[in-house]
């Protein structure tokens, strides 16, 4: 499945223009935005770790720890390679796949 690319808009910082408060309609000065939760809230849930590595990062002393995930009621084409610091809310099922690599069973 492709994604579609991400397109950023910018604007140059001379189409800027100051603001001026409007004196007629002061209805109008109202600032409504939408509230943005930034918690985290997971919105897909692990079913399974299926592998794990470790790769290099972008400097050649860091080093990046993921592991293969299969999301609960997604597909397997949405399986997908997560660091371990965002998976900080699944743990059980990290030490789960450590104790089944010790054991060499699979639920594959």
């Amino acid at each position: 499945m492709s994604r579609q690319p991400h397109v950023a808009t910018i604007i140059h910082v001379s189409n800027l223009k100051p603001y001026h408060q409007d004196t007629e309609d002061l209805q109008q000065n109202i600032v409504t935005r939408l509230i943005i939760d930034l918690s985290q809230k997971e919105d897909k849930d692990v079913e399974e770790i299926l592998a794990e590595r470790v790769r290099r990062g972008r400097r050649p002393i860091r080093r990046i720890h993921e592991y293969l995930v299969k999301w609960k009621n997604l597909p397997v084409e949405e399986t997908s390679w997560e660091r371990v610091e965002d998976l900080e809310a699944w743990k059980q099922k990290i030490e789960d796949f450590k104790l089944r690599q010790l054991t060499g069973t699979s639920t594959i």
